[in-house]
């Protein structure tokens, strides 16, 4: 359902107005393509209107304080713990576990209903839940959820490659 259904969903819900083409400054940047109207409008409502006090805070990353090396090898590699800490992922540019760690709470709250782990859908042979209702998809809907978390996975990317890409500083 979350990997193409609802986001089908919010580019066929997309009003008809945001068909027609906007500033050339964004126009440039689309393609052509069937989901041109969802952009112009997170670009426009989204990011301008429903979430300006949020927007910013989508790519910045606190300030991580740094464990010195353990000294036996086991920084070499990533390996799979129990406890992971921000230091051992994160730094002051890039915070990969402190952007995740709130959508896991979302997927924890609300995504995954809690049904899902109650009779009689727990069941092996149980029936599915329909999530086509409006007590689950509209309201992602109506909270702009895939819109939002599109949004904030694009501009963190959109850092991301600015970043790399960025011209030295000259020192």
């Amino acid at each position: 359902m979350w990997d193409v259904d609802v986001v089908e969903r919010a580019m066929k819900n997309t009003p008809a107005k945001w068909n027609k083409p906007l500033a050339p400054k964004i126009e440039q940047h689309l393609s052509g393509k069937r989901y041109d109207p969802l952009i112009r409008k997170v670009l426009v409502e989204g990011v301008n209107q429903v979430w300006p006090d949020e927007v910013k805070s989508w790519i910045q990353c606190p300030a991580v304080e740094r464990s010195p090396p353990l000294g036996d090898g086991s920084d070499d590699q990533s390996v799979l713990r129990s406890q992971w800490q921000p230091s051992d992922w994160d730094d002051d540019l890039v915070c990969p576990l402190h952007w995740a760690t709130p959508i896991h709470q979302l997927v924890c709250d609300w995504v995954w209903p809690k049904q899902l782990d109650q009779p009689p859908y727990n069941e092996p042979q149980g029936p599915l839940l329909e999530l086509d209702t409006e007590d689950y998809a509209g309201r992602i809907a109506e909270e702009w959820l895939v819109e939002k978390l599109l949004t904030m996975g694009g501009l963190r990317l959109a850092s991301i490659l600015n970043l790399i890409f960025a011209e030295p500083r000259d020192h």
